[in-house]
């Protein structure tokens, strides 16, 4: 899984790469998180909470929980899906889908993110495979969707989350994000 709180640290992730995939020269206006939704946990491997709140107009606190009750490794899958449309019942077309085993996942994608949220949770170091069982936070880590809505193109996003073991989804969350 390679984060403190799973997929609030995906979450992070996720939008950073969209920021990697759309339009820069493009300036939304304002962001706004129409679903936040856990779509499947399999509590025999993890339980996961994952919580965002508006602190102030550009900040989002994102804020988790995962207890892993089994040590996590290469067995193991993280799978980003991004999509995109121009309207929400619209058809959504395909910008982004990584799917990578978690221990190259420590060793890639999560080296980019751990300086910026290890002050503000307990999120093993970059290489660490595999995971050990326990419980891992994320506490008030300010997103500034500020610097966001600069270079993400307006639209419909949905954004796609999951931890899986054998292609069996263990973990899946899903987001809806609109950009005007």
């Amino acid at each position: 899984m390679g984060f403190s709180s799973g997929s609030a640290q995906h979450f992070v992730v996720v939008l950073g790469i969209i920021l990697l995939t759309t339009n820069p020269l493009v300036q939304a206006r304002e962001l706004r998180l129409r679903k936040f939704e856990k779509r499947n946990e399999d509590t025999e491997y993890l339980e996961c909470l994952v919580g965002v709140a508006r602190s102030e107009i550009n900040l989002l606190e994102v804020y988790g929980e995962l207890k892993l009750h089994h040590h996590i490794d290469n067995d193991w899958t993280i799978e980003f899906i991004i999509l995109r449309a121009d309207e929400s019942d619209g058809e959504y077309d395909s910008l982004l889908q990584i799917e990578l085993p978690v221990c190259d996942f420590m060793e890639s994608y999560y080296k980019i993110f751990y300086e910026q949220i290890k002050d503000y949770s307990n999120a093993p170091e970059p290489g660490t495979c595999p995971l050990p069982k326990g419980k891992y936070r994320l506490r008030d880590y300010p997103l500034n969707v500020h610097l966001l809505k600069k270079f993400i193109a307006p639209g419909h996003y949905r954004l796609k989350y999951k931890l899986k073991k054998d292609d069996s989804p263990k973990l899946y969350y899903r987001m809806e994000i609109k950009l005007d």
